[in-house]
């Protein structure tokens, strides 16, 4: 019996994928508009917010391979209710875009974590190059993957699911 229920609950929750409570979390580090992460400055003329605190956690998000694992969430998701609403989807390729280095324009951490063995030896950095590049190059392909997916959703709904959708946030996901 534990055989074939197990079975019927694998094919139900196929069938049925239920969304990601963490997806909320994870909105509230991909979007910029959150109170902790502005930079803006009040009376005092003090700056207020820790933007850089979101450009780490969207780094450290990218170096534990979140985004690959996101896409294939996404994917799995794409076309069906489940899949995340198109606020935090906005929000998801803003953090995308801010992360990939040449748009971003900061060395970040990146850097010196790839670079800790560099410098022995006659060739370490062209090493250091095509590590570089390798890594460009990975970054690029999950950041094209994420973006692919939530095209694919959007593709995907019906003509009546897309008119009830906000026009100005499918207009800044289109800017992203």
């Amino acid at each position: 019996r534990q055989g074939s229920g197990s079975g019927r609950n694998a094919t139900e929750l196929s069938v049925t994928l239920q969304p990601c409570p963490t997806l909320d979390a994870l909105g509230h580090v991909f979007n910029k508009k959150k109170v902790y992460y502005k930079s803006q400055r009040q009376w005092s003329n003090a700056p207020v917010g820790l933007p850089e605190v979101r450009s780490h956690m969207i780094s450290v998000f990218r170096r534990i391979r979140g985004f690959s694992a996101l896409a294939k969430y996404l994917d799995a998701r794409a076309g069906s209710p489940a899949f995340p609403n198109m606020e935090l989807c906005k929000d998801i390729l803003g953090g995308v875009w801010e992360s990939i280095p040449s748009v971003s324009g900061s060395s970040g951490g990146g850097g010196s974590s790839n670079s800790r063995d560099g410098n022995r030896g006659g060739n370490g950095n062209e090493v250091d190059s095509d590590a570089q590049s390798s890594k460009y190059v990975h970054i690029v392909s999950e950041s094209r993957s994420v973006a692919s997916t939530i095209m694919k959703h959007i593709l995907l709904l019906d003509e009546i699911t897309l008119k009830k959708m906000d026009t100005e946030t499918i207009k800044s996901i289109r800017v992203q």
